[in-house]
């Protein structure tokens, strides 16, 4: 299975088989594609089987000690306990792009501001157009009290966007 644009050129894919019938062919795919919207109107691109591969630099995930670096071929992700949450170290062209040291999460009680480092890293998926890493951080009170933090970092081949969801959450009921 291959996608191309309206004017016909590839564009980069990766299908996975969710289901398949008796016989073994796909019943489900699940199409992850990189498209430019320019107009909502109108399809952006079209599946088939009769079309070249799309060249393009994949989404590449390497485990490291303790962590995990990410590079979509824009942007380079160096995610990892002790590192602040949740971009940990960022560069593009192998130059930082964010300052670590003064960059991060921190959530304000009112009374204190505590930083947030990554605790723990883990890959949810990953395929050639897209990953999606799971990164967890806990910050504490100065009364003990942790505040659960957890944010999925979604990134694109060939792209210096993140996508960011950030859950917050008291573990305790309240008083």
């Amino acid at each position: 299975m291959r996608a191309v644009d309206l004017s016909g050129q590839p564009v980069p894919m990766h299908g996975r088989a969710l289901d398949a019938w008796p016989d073994g062919s796909v019943r489900w795919m699940l199409c992850e594609l990189l498209v430019s919207a320019t107009s909502t109107s109108e399809p952006l691109a079209f599946l088939t089987t009769d079309a070249p591969v799309a060249t393009f630099t994949p989404v590449r995930v390497e485990t490291t000690a303790g962590g995990l670096r990410l590079d979509t071929g824009r942007l380079q992700l160096e995610l990892g306990p002790g590192l602040p949450f949740p971009f940990g170290r960022v560069t593009g062209a192998e130059q930082p792009v964010l300052d670590s040291s003064g960059s991060g999460l921190t959530v304000d009680t009112g009374a204190t501001a505590q930083r947030i480092d990554i605790a723990q890293v883990e890959v949810r998926s990953s395929s050639a157009v897209r990953a999606e890493v799971l990164v967890r951080g806990v910050a504490r009170d100065g009364a003990g009290c942790p505040l659960e933090i957890e944010s999925r970092l979604e990134c694109f081949a060939e792209s210096a966007t993140v996508r960011v969801h950030i859950t917050l959450r008291n573990p305790r009921p309240a008083m």
